[in-house]
């Protein structure tokens, strides 16, 4: 019987002192809330992927089994993720395909601002797809961009999308 009320005690001015703790900082205009969320960037996915031979189209992420886009869209803030999903003009067989991305000025002017390769790796693929890195489009920044896909000299797929802050 000694051990319950010690314990009926403890519990009396532990809930003692939370209340003096959450009249004090009433009292001083301090409350306790939840964090602020960051900003999530808000993409429109206003566009579907066609599939068309020789197209690429965008999203926000891609299942690479499958090379289904999520939020297939044109325009993406800087801070937005990024996927994209070729389908290619011919068939392509094992090996590395160079992507080009191109900064589109003045009257259609094309300035390369990146390139790289990703490897396909099987065999007689007519379409490819890939998650971008994070940062991928805050590395960009604002302005509209042309995207190819090549082997060697040939493009088999291009596609254009835009970036804003």
């Amino acid at each position: 019987m000694g051990c319950l009320r010690i314990l009926v005690r403890a519990i009396v001015v532990v809930l003692v002192l939370f209340l003096v703790l959450v009249v004090a900082l009433v009292a001083t205009g301090n409350h306790v809330s939840a964090p602020a969320t960051q900003n999530q960037p808000v993409v429109q996915c206003d566009r579907t992927d066609t599939g068309a031979p020789g197209t690429m189209a965008f999203g926000t992420s891609i299942d690479v089994s499958s090379l289904k886009l999520s939020c297939v869209a044109d325009t993406f803030p800087e801070a937005s993720s990024f996927a994209w999903h070729a389908t290619f003009s011919t068939p392509v067989t094992v090996g590395a395909l160079t992507v080009i991305v191109a900064r589109v000025v003045g009257s259609g002017t094309e300035q390369t601002v990146r390139t790289y390769n990703e490897v396909v790796s099987q065999s007689d693929t007519g379409s490819f797809g890939a998650q971008a890195d994070p940062g991928f489009l805050q590395g960009l920044g604002p302005g509209t961009y042309a995207m190819r896909i090549a082997a060697g000299t040939d493009v088999l797929a291009q596609g254009t999308f835009s970036v804003t802050p």
